[in-house]
């Protein structure tokens, strides 16, 4: 059933709105995934804190058009969805971890835009392995800690070796 022309203005406006202001934007491509598996997508999504909004190719297209977006926009292929919010990565590091769990769909990353200029299929997943903010202070943390910890050690083992 085609949507009425203010609903799609509607649309168009909140998808410039959200091309706006969201700092990542993920483009998905999605298939033959059922109800229960699309709701447990969204609410994965929702518990990081990513929106998902899926609307008309030709309307994001439109939305699109209207950004100062640098680069080469990627090729949109079938059904075509958004991914935003959160930190910069967590779009697509969460759309691709939920992608690995559908079964018997298809959901993949088919582009981005991420800080102000469009990424490919290859750059976006590349940008999904980036791990999220507290696990990079972790691993940073860890490294300042080996050297210290090793000192620690040494120095204990030479107290040790004094005393006996």
């Amino acid at each position: 059933m085609p949507i009425s022309r203010a609903k799609k203005e509607a649309v168009l406006q909140e998808l410039c709105t959200i091309l706006q202001e969201a700092p990542t934007i993920a483009f998905v491509h999605f298939k033959g995934i059922n109800a229960a598996q699309e709701r447990a997508m969204r609410r994965a999504l929702r518990d990081a804190g990513v929106r998902f909004r899926v609307a008309k190719k030709r309307l994001i297209l439109r939305a699109l058009a209207q950004q100062q977006v640098a680069g080469e926009q990627p090729p949109f292929a079938g059904e075509l969805a958004i991914a935003y919010g959160g930190d910069e990565v967590a779009p697509a590091r969460e759309v691709a971890k939920v992608a690995k769990t559908i079964e018997g769909g298809e959901l993949s990353l088919v582009g981005a835009i991420f800080e102000g200029r469009y990424l490919s299929a290859q750059e976006a997943q590349a940008l999904a392995a980036v791990p999220s903010r507290g696990e990079l202070l972790a691993q940073l943390a860890f490294v300042l800690k080996s050297p210290v910890q090793r000192l620690a050690i040494a120095l204990n083992e030479v107290a040790k070796a004094r005393n006996a």
